[in-house]
C-alpha cells in the first residue's frame, strides 16, 4: 500500500540527507588514504542523487495533488 508522507517527514528526510552528504565530504577532504577518501565521496554522491530524486519526487507530488 502506498502511503503519503507528512510534509514535516520530508523536510526531515531532506535534512538527515544533507547531513549525511556533509559527514561524508568532511573528512574526505582531510584523509589522506586515496581509497578512502573515494570512497567517502562516492558515498556523498549517492547520498546526493538520492536526495535529488526525493526532491524531484516532492515536487511532482505537490504539482499533481
Amino acid at each position: 500500500a502506498w502511503e503519503l508522507s507528512s510534509d514535516g517527514d520530508r523536510m526531515k528526510e531532506h535534512i538527515d540527507l544533507e547531513e549525511q552528504i556533509e559527514r561524508c565530504r568532511r573528512p574526505s577532504k582531510a584523509l589522506t588514504d586515496d581509497q578512502m577518501r573515494h570512497a567517502l565521496e562516492e558515498l556523498a554522491e549517492d547520498y546526493k542523487a538520492r536526495l535529488k530524486r526525493r526532491n524531484a519526487e516532492a515536487g511532482f507530488m505537490l504539482r499533481w495533488s
